[in-house]
């Protein structure tokens, strides 16, 4: 055999090994990727049959975001295997606006997360990054669970599946049993290993404010800017808690918590009310 056939050979059996290991590459990352139903009706009528909650992403052809998600969070690996825990409908509303009209959905991207019967459970608008997407498929799979399941979960101290039910009877206007679930919460997951001790604190506030008891509103909020620094939240708190300080004529406490909102979240959406407030506590003072 001369050299050049040899080498021949030689190149052959190389592009042979590309070749193999490019097929394999490409049916790996085919694989890592969602698997998108692109009807509304078959992912309810699949949904049903699995007992799987759904997964809906309303999009756009000229989404900015929507393309984002494409690109960025969908092919994250963590998203990816979530979603397989999912009926995932990917569906275009230009061409669906009846489905898109049924659920409200005007602005892209929506993600809609839906139980196994249908019902929306939460929604998602606008661009999340993988590890906030995960989280959002995380408590839409807890939301969509049974309530007696939640329960029995929660009964175990189960703190995230207790913080679920808190919203859910929150969301329907049942304030004292919603306040039974946060108080578990605080009181079950005193460490807040689970990380839903101050959202619990929170929204139990915002609870007992419904309730007019302005006494159990300041022990939560005040327990939560005591012990949460940091949080996302923290400027509900300061504003709550100014608010209920104001009523009792607290104004000095007040000015302090407002303050405080506004030097560190001066963007947020309770600024300009705290402004006014603050306006109306000079005006008090000086009359």
């Amino acid at each position: 055999m001369d050299k050049k056939s040899t080498e021949r050979k030689g190149f052959m059996r190389k592009l042979a090994i590309i070749l193999m290991l490019f097929s394999f590459f490409c049916t790996q990352l085919y694989a890592a990727e969602i698997e998108w139903i692109k009807d509304y009706n078959e992912a309810l009528t699949k949904a049903k049959e699995t007992n799987k909650p759904i997964m809906i992403d309303y999009y756009t052809g000229w989404c900015g975001w929507c393309k984002k998600l494409d690109k960025s969070t969908y092919r994250d690996s963590s998203v990816v295997a979530k979603s397989a825990e999912f009926i995932n409908a990917k569906i275009d509303a230009e061409k669906d606006r009846k489905s898109a009209t049924l659920h409200g959905v005007s602005a892209y991207p929506t993600i809609l997360f839906l139980d196994s019967s249908g019902k929306e459970v939460s929604r998602v608008s606008g661009y999340k990054n993988g590890p906030e997407f995960v989280m959002e498929m995380l408590r839409a799979q807890i939301q969509a669970m049974p309530e007696d399941i939640l329960k029995e979960q929660a009964e175990a101290g189960d703190a995230e599946a207790a913080y679920f039910l808190g919203q859910k009877y929150l969301g329907v206007n049942d304030f004292l049993t919603s306040i039974d679930y946060f108080e578990k919460v605080v009181q079950d997951d005193k460490s807040n290993e689970s990380g839903y001790k101050g959202d619990a604190l929170i929204d139990m506030g915002l609870a007992y404010l419904q309730l007019k008891n302005n006494d159990g509103a300041l022990d939560s909020y005040t327990l939560f800017l005591d012990e949460f620094k940091d949080h996302g939240r923290r400027y509900e708190a300061l504003y709550f808690t100014g608010y209920l300080y104001m009523i009792l004529n607290d104004s000095e406490s007040a000015g302090l918590l407002f303050n405080e909102l506004l030097e560190r979240f001066p963007k947020s959406s309770y600024a300009q009310n705290t402004k006014r407030l603050l306006q109306q506590m000079e005006k008090d003072t000086k009359n």
